[in-house]
């Protein structure tokens, strides 16, 4: 790959460099700018991205999406609802990102069998993926950077966001359901299972989540690390350090531009989510999460940064994984992400005024 390539493929992070570069001529030490950078939810983030890989590359899950494509028996409706099911139960275990390295592949080759949306389906995943990776504190960074500042419980964070995530399932699901016809269901050959690798993944991404309730990050970094050293070295091969460098410098980047620019503050619960999903709709919601942790209450961020990862293409860095893999075009993703961006921002404000009395 040339540089002419990788600039294209990691513009977010070639932007994210460029930002690095000029903050010096505002003030801003380099040693200031890595002084920003919250070492144990990065290092936390890495260490679930490898496990998270590991468990990729063992090939269980996408045995499962087999499965998927056989149990569809033929059915449209039926094919959408249980890719759209998986991608929700898999994405709070094994992040966003990497549920879209797992399934957007598969959309791409089920879009070469059969006669299907390619645009639609790539778009209803990545949707599914943000929608069920909200629900645990390691679904996804901007939940891990809330969950280890505001040190919030395990279950307690699985309990809030539980009725968020339920809600924001029905427009997706509006969108599944009118699905018809049929399909002539081919024979995929299943790939070998690594089991090794499936058990060891398994057990370092229930390790770090343990570890780091007890704030020991470096040292659940340290163990993922050897682990696959010594007994999976094609995880760290095919780890993507372009994307652990990407949360480098949004911490960097972001924590100096919220120390240089003054951050609004909002009154009372709905500005804070408006304030939130906005701001993740402009410029991804982890950097929008590191501008605004600790200046807002965490249930507002986290329904913002969360529900704000739809919308705009550039609102979440699994959106952009997404397009990248599926090839498809910004407009047809807004044709579906911005209609439910907006329903699902009318169903939680209801939701919340209603059962919680915020507005």
């Amino acid at each position: 790959m040339n540089v002419k390539e990788l600039i294209k493929r990691e513009w977010f992070l070639f932007i994210l460099v460029t930002i690095w570069l000029v903050l010096p001529f505002f003030g801003f030490s380099f040693k200031v700018l890595l002084s920003f950078i919250d070492w144990k939810s990065v290092l936390l983030i890495i260490s679930l991205i490898m496990a998270s890989k590991g468990i990729e590359l063992s090939g269980a899950f996408t045995n499962l999406a087999i499965y998927i494509v056989h149990f569809s028996k033929g059915s449209f409706r039926r094919l959408y609802f249980l890719l759209v099911v998986s991608v929700l139960l898999s994405s709070p275990i094994i992040m966003n990102d990497t549920a879209m390295l797992v399934f957007i592949p598969l959309a791409v080759t089920l879009a070469r069998i059969f006669p299907i949306d390619l645009s639609k389906l790539v778009i209803v995943l990545t949707i599914s993926a943000n929608v069920g990776s909200s629900l645990t504190p390691v679904g996804n960074p901007q939940n891990v950077i809330i969950w280890k500042f505001y040190q919030i419980p395990f279950l307690d964070f699985i309990r809030i966001m539980l009725p968020y995530m339920i809600l924001w399932m029905l427009p997706l699901l509006a969108i599944v359901i009118p699905e018809k016809g049929r399909i002539e269901v081919v024979e995929i050959p299943m790939v070998a299972v690594n089991k090794r690798l499936f058990v060891l993944s398994t057990t370092l991404l229930g390790m770090n989540i343990l570890l780091s309730k007890f704030n020991l990050e470096v040292y659940a970094f340290i163990l993922t690390l050897f682990s696959y050293l010594a007994l999976g070295r094609e995880v760290l091969f095919a780890f993507d350090i372009f994307l652990a460098l990407t949360f480098v410098f949004i911490f960097m980047d972001f924590g100096a531009l919220s120390a240089l620019l003054p951050v609004p503050k909002p009154k009372g619960f709905l500005q804070s989510f408006l304030l939130s999903l906005g701001l993740s709709q402009l410029v991804s919601n982890v950097p929008a999460t590191v501008m605004l942790v600790g200046s807002l209450d965490p249930i507002p961020l986290l329904l913002g940064v969360n529900l704000g990862g739809n919308g705009i293409v550039i609102g979440s860095l699994a959106n952009l994984i997404a397009v990248r893999i599926g090839n498809i075009s910004m407009r047809d993703f807004h044709r579906y992400s911005i209609p439910y961006l907006i329903v699902a921002f009318i169903l939680t404000v209801l939701y919340t005024a209603i059962f919680h009395g915020h507005l």
